[in-house]
């Protein structure tokens, strides 16, 4: 994957002039979506989406981003639909993860909903040092769309996240239903510039690198 990370290729594609903007956004989550689709239709679930794995092919446009790191994927058993392990990433991982509740595919579409809402506003809706809060926002679906980072981002967009952090996983949107959504289709030609979030999340990806060097992921018991 030449192209490296997905957050790095946005911060730089900031930092040399080029415009970051929502439509570009919703390219690269048509790319994370496809590749979830295409799991979830064979029953595997990867169970640890988060930003170090999503990589791209190349560095120029036009690049296509991969799904990458199956080491927490598993493939849901015939006639046994849901699984139990208790893994996942911090800020990542569902709520029926750290609730201990059975779970399938839903949860990498609530890991994607995370992906998309740092890649419009450049900082994570569930986020905190405390380990005891962050699950407890994560478990009560606890996010806000904060002004002005979200002053101007599009009422569709919002709406789509909001479908994916639903507590209930048969009322999570899936990967099917992201693909065919009204934002996905929506002109976004004309749509806002996110070379602010781009900053942020340069400053986001210098503080998730700095708790990898003394973390990377938690409950990873069977």
């Amino acid at each position: 994957m030449g192209g490296g990370e997905l957050f790095d290729a946005i911060t730089e594609r900031a930092e040399s002039g080029l415009q970051y903007t929502e439509e570009w956004a919703r390219g690269i989550a048509i790319d994370i979506c496809k590749a979830l689709a295409y799991l979830h239709k064979k029953d595997i679930v990867h169970r640890d989406l988060k930003p170090e794995n999503l990589l791209l092919d190349r560095k120029k446009p036009p690049f296509k981003v991969k799904l990458a790191d199956f080491g927490f994927a598993d493939a849901m058993r015939p006639g046994k639909r849901q699984m139990h392990a208790r893994l996942g990433t911090p800020g990542y991982v569902a709520p029926e993860i750290l609730a201990d509740r059975p779970y399938g595919v839903e949860v990498d579409m609530w890991s994607f909903g995370v992906v998309l809402y740092i890649l419009l506003c450049g900082y994570p809706p569930f986020d905190s040092e405390e380990e005891e809060e962050l699950s407890r926002n994560i478990t009560g679906a606890e996010y806000d769309y904060d002004e002005p980072e979200w002053e101007h981002i599009s009422k569709d967009a919002k709406d789509l996240i909001d479908g994916l952090f639903v507590l209930d996983q048969k009322k999570r949107l899936t990967a099917d239903q992201v693909l065919n959504d009204k934002w996905m289709k929506a002109d976004l030609s004309k749509g806002e510039v996110l070379d602010a979030a781009a900053a942020r999340l340069k400053q986001y990806n210098a503080k998730r690198r700095w708790r990898r060097a003394g973390k990377v992921c938690v409950h990873p018991s069977k």
